[in-house]
């Protein structure tokens, strides 16, 4: 039985194929976009379907007492967002199977590794692009809203610890001078909707795989509220954890409480400077040069 010429086929209905679409898991739905023009443009377009994508903030502005990493950065970026996974991976029975076409030299950097097990590196050619998709996605659903860049460094000299903490959409107003700037241009941080993927890789590959190569880094997610400069050392005289999750303060009212990221590097400094590799190759062609403040002294004991 042949249809009326004016039934239109449901996925003809842009309406119906956006409901659909928006059933798919978030690979299958960036796969999608490939299928015709009609497709891109409406999973490009779509509000809905860009926030299953992690590319938009959801409408929704209420607080959140969790959040959902993205599947999608997890998967290209598989040991970013975990100090234990890399080390854990490398102890299993199919690590050989998994990641036998990396090249790692024995003598490679601990820090520079989570770099080589990246797509980045892995498959250069889809995800060094400049417009590659990764690089405008949000970390997490709801999006990272606070931030915390931490150097710390012990040497010869003493213990020192300095942080920056930046602030995306309301947050910006609760970290009041803070300020961004991507390729030397100043970033409108109460126009942001959070951290994205491009932002934090960048700063990493600057910190991480250009010559001072940081004995340790971490990336650690906490909910909550991340209090002032001066809360936090005077915690830091009676607890030695400064972990994200013991500094947030948990918040009952709606305001305050957000997803925050803490970036922490550790470097070791001694009289012998040492001349680390370089890692140019881990470089995306998207790459801007990340630049935060102001930077704060949580911590400064010098050695007797």
């Amino acid at each position: 039985m042949s249809h009326p010429a004016s039934s239109a086929h449901p996925l003809r209905t842009l309406e119906i194929l956006e409901l659909i679409l928006s059933f798919l898991p978030p690979h299958a739905l960036l796969l999608a976009q490939r299928t015709c023009t009609t497709w891109h443009n409406l999973i490009s377009t779509s509000p809905t379907l860009q926030t299953v994508l992690f590319l938009r903030a959801s409408a929704s502005q209420s607080s959140h007492s969790s959040y959902m990493l993205n599947p999608l950065l997890t998967s290209v970026f598989p040991f970013f967002f975990s100090s234990n996974k890399l080390a854990q991976a490398e102890r299993a029975q199919d690590w050989d199977v998994l990641w036998g076409d990396v090249d790692v030299g024995t003598q490679d950097e601990a820090s520079v590794k989570p770099f080589m097990y990246s797509n980045l590196n892995r498959r250069p050619g889809a995800f060094k692009r400049k417009d590659a998709s990764w690089r405008r996605m949000h970390l997490c659903d709801p999006p990272v809203r606070t931030v915390v860049w931490r150097r710390e460094s012990v040497g010869m000299a003493g213990h020192i610890i300095k942080e920056s903490v930046t602030g995306f959409g309301a947050e910006a107003g609760r970290h009041r001078g803070s300020w961004m700037k991507l390729g030397g241009e100043e970033v409108w941080l109460e126009k942001e909707e959070g951290l994205r993927m491009g932002v934090l890789y960048d700063h990493l590959f600057a910190r991480v795989c250009t010559g001072d190569i940081p004995v340790g880094w971490d990336v650690e997610f906490a909910v909550g509220e991340y209090p002032g400069t001066r809360e936090v050392v005077e915690h830091v005289r009676r607890d030695a954890d400064l972990s994200l999750a013991r500094l947030m303060r948990d918040q009952e009212e709606d305001r305050g409480r957000g997803v925050a990221v803490l970036v922490k590097e550790q470097y070791s400094r001694s009289c012998i400077v040492d001349v680390d590799e370089e890692f140019p190759q881990f470089m995306s062609e998207g790459y801007c040069a990340v630049e935060v403040g102001p930077w704060e002294t949580v911590k400064l004991k010098m050695w007797d």
